[in-house]
């Protein structure tokens, strides 16, 4: 084989393998599940129709009850559960914009100054001051998208962070409207 084939050999195996690492990851597809087509309920049990009109947010309203008016809204501020589930979406949230400055250039500024008088042989010499300044900017352009697919990775790990906080505040709340109908009804039976 001659020197200029295996060059060119070379050249093009090079090329294949550059554009080969430009591609990103490949779009998520939800992988296919066989389902049957109808699920079969024991005697006795209905189907549950959620109602698209029915309460959103503050649902206990419907109760007509003072005092779980009043409690309701502390169980979202108070529950230690509604609390570290708002502080990780939040470290979701803060990911997200990590993440994105990985997009952008970076810039750094340091300085400094010191004095100092120094003696020599007895004698002492003026005092000496010296100063320094630096600034250093970085970019790395995404190439190969491992950036955008660090920012896809952190908005879906937002996205479900969100949905634990959302349950960890439903949870509180249908727990305190359960301990308060169950005193109501302790009340009236008592």
């Amino acid at each position: 084989m001659t020197s200029q084939r295996l060059t060119h050999t070379a050249t093009a195996a090079l090329c294949a393998a550059l554009l080969a690492g430009c591609a990103s990851g490949p779009a998520y597809e939800r992988p296919a599940v066989d389902m049957p087509a109808a699920f079969s309920e024991l005697p006795g049990w209905t189907l549950a129709r959620p109602d698209p009109a029915g309460p959103k947010g503050d649902w206990w309203l419907d109760f007509h009850d003072p005092l779980l008016d009043e409690l309701e809204p502390q169980a979202a501020v108070s529950n230690q559960n509604v609390r570290a589930a708002y502080a990780n979406y939040q470290k979701a949230t803060a990911a997200i914009q990590a993440a994105r400055a990985a997009l952008f250039p970076t810039l750094g500024i340091n300085a400094s100054a010191s004095r100092q008088r120094a003696a020599a042989g007895g004698v002492s010499t003026g005092p000496t001051t010296s100063k320094s300044a630096a600034a250093a900017v970085s970019w790395s352009p995404d190439l190969w998208g491992q950036v955008r697919d660090s920012v896809q990775q952190s908005q879906a790990l937002a996205q479900v962070s969100a949905a634990t906080l959302a349950n960890a505040t439903l949870s509180a709340q249908i727990a305190l409207a359960t301990a308060v109908v169950e005193l109501r009804v302790a009340d009236e039976n008592a």
